[in-house]
């Protein structure tokens, strides 16, 4: 058997590390994808929210390197959660821990893009 999911979108909130009382690193944030869905009136893009937990290096990559709404690609298997909430009720969450993750800086506004030519080049 296997488990395992590749995601790719953008982060929802900036990742943030926290250290377990075992001195384990662990990170979590949210990633959103986008996709479509065929309704009466036609096609319809969608946004699905994942929520992403990262252990050790890669818990460390994201909190160092990664931040709101940037781009990522996620390697990992789904998990399930059960729990209790506050007023008793049994819940259940659906989780992605994250193997791998490779992130994608987005271009600032305000970065311009210099062309160089052979011509330039002292070599």
């Amino acid at each position: 058997m296997m488990n395992k999911i590749f995601l790719a979108g953008n982060l929802g909130v900036d990742p943030q590390l926290k250290v377990t009382n075992s001195d384990k690193e662990v990170c979590n944030f949210t990633l959103a994808t986008r996709g479509w869905r065929k309704s009466d009136d036609g096609n319809n893009d969608t946004t699905t929210w994942h929520s992403i937990t990262a252990w050790g290096s890669q818990a460390k990559y994201a909190s160092n390197y990664l931040q709101k709404g940037d781009e990522c690609l996620i390697e990992g298997r789904i998990e399930y959660q059960t729990y209790t909430d506050q007023n008793g009720v049994k819940k259940n969450k659906t989780i992605v821990i994250a193997n791998t993750i490779k992130g994608f800086k987005k271009k600032a506004p305000n970065e311009k893009v210099i062309e160089v030519s052979e011509d330039d080049i002292p070599f």
